[in-house]
């Protein structure tokens, strides 16, 4: 699959029961998905998606959530935003 890591498994394939062209495929960088039945897949670069092995809170209002990433790193967000949407801002 172009521009994904030789490292990642792939885990999950959808294809879309009404145009069989539409395709989705879960592995460990996230999601890629396909319009033209997998000969070209977007990139996992531009998305916020990611598999995580654990997930765990704290006792914060609001609360703050804690992911180690498979493959990858750990990562923090903020359960909410003043702005009203969770946005880059509110990663730790």
């Amino acid at each position: 699959m172009p521009g994904a890591s030789a490292a990642w498994r792939y885990h999950a394939l959808w294809i879309d029961p009404t145009n069989s062209k539409r395709l989705i495929n879960g592995n460990d960088g996230g999601a890629n998905d396909s319009i033209d039945g997998g000969d070209t897949w977007s990139s996992v670069y531009n998305q916020p998606t990611a598999q995580f092995y654990h997930v765990i809170t704290d006792n914060r209002f609001p609360y703050n959530m804690y992911g180690a990433q498979q493959d990858n790193s750990t990562v923090a967000i903020a359960s909410a935003s003043a702005e009203g949407s969770i946005d880059r801002p509110d990663w730790l």
